[in-house]
């Protein structure tokens, strides 16, 4: 089996696992007497489902389980040293992708409201400082972690035997990480978030800057919550911030200018870290080899897109039934 094929098996049965899982959870599997489930699913789906499950099966299917392959693996995943400028511009890229998600999420939840979605959500009680570091730990590391090592690592090294142009790879991956959350109200953030982690990680050459940026998202949303529960100052100051950008008409035009700054200052960035990639010889485009997706790959990738769309669609019709 081609690494193309066996990398889209693997990655089908990852999701597979995942939409079987959430289904068990909400049948209250997840209730294991005094554990909280949230904790229990996130140690499942990241480390077992995002990282030994496919770690292992390719392993097995692409290096015929010789642990002498084992720091191959690693390399193709691009767990490589990042160059120290590209952590810099991966770290500012960060913040202003963090921005700009944001006022995405607010459109697309009041686009999701007008058709009548009404989202369920579960805040943390930070009730001491231990929670903000399991939260840290569970939110931000895993995640950033494990959720980069299958979408920018696996994908990566499977799809990349397709030769097809840089655009339309990081285009697929984003559309399948957008999709495995299985979730209409992150959808689209997350697709967003996704290509610009995925174009991070390929101008980079490193899998390590897209762990980064993924890690600073999440783990400054987590640092937020924290103060908006625990400082009076930050509340106060969070929601008049809030208020400002949503509920007045000077607050609109700011956002829309930093929204347009911040997209503006990403294209920028990304365009230093291209050139790079570009003198250092590691983009698809500069590869003389000819490839195409097979018919199995076309059909997994189908496959993967379609379970992917059920399932979100899913959490739509329920987010408006309920």
């Amino acid at each position: 089996m081609r690494k193309t094929t066996s990398v889209l098996f693997i990655y089908f049965g990852v999701i597979i696992c995942t939409l079987l899982l959430r289904i068990a959870f909400s049948l209250g599997f997840g209730d294991w007497g005094g554990i909280d489930s949230g904790d229990v699913w996130t140690f499942i789906v990241q480390i077992l489902i995002f990282g030994v499950m496919p770690f292992t099966l390719y392993f097995i299917i692409n290096k015929k389980a010789k642990f002498a392959e084992i720091p191959n693996i690693f390399t193709e995943f691009g767990f490589t040293k990042p160059k120290g400028k590209h952590i810099g511009l991966s770290i500012v890229i960060a913040l202003c992708m963090m921005f700009c998600a944001t006022c995405i999420v607010v459109i697309w939840s009041f686009f999701l409201s007008m058709l009548g979605y009404s989202r369920s959500s579960q805040s943390t009680d930070y009730y001491n400082i231990g929670i903000l570091f399991k939260e840290l730990a569970f939110t931000a590391l895993l995640p950033a972690f494990f959720e980069e090592f299958t979408h920018r690592g696996l994908l990566f090294a499977g799809l990349k035997e397709g030769k097809k142009k840089g655009i339309i790879l990081i285009i697929l991956t984003s559309l399948f990480f957008a999709l495995m959350h299985q979730n209409i109200y992150q959808t689209v953030y997350t697709f967003f978030d996704g290509m610009i982690m995925g174009l991070v990680t390929y101008y980079s050459g490193s899998i390590v800057c897209g762990m980064l940026v993924h890690f600073m998202n999440n783990g400054i949303n987590v640092l937020e919550e924290f103060l908006y529960q625990k400082t009076t100052w930050f509340a106060w100051l969070d929601d008049k911030v809030y208020d400002f950008f949503t509920g007045t008409f000077f607050g609109y035009i700011v956002a829309v200018a930093l929204f347009t700054l911040c997209l503006a200052a990403i294209f920028v960035l990304l365009r230093f870290m291209r050139r790079d990639a570009k003198e250092d010889g590691i983009l698809l485009e500069q590869s003389i080899e000819d490839g195409k997706y097979t018919v199995a790959d076309k059909v997994l990738i189908g496959a993967i897109i379609a379970m992917g769309v059920a399932a979100t669609a899913f959490t739509l019709a329920w987010g408006i039934m309920r």
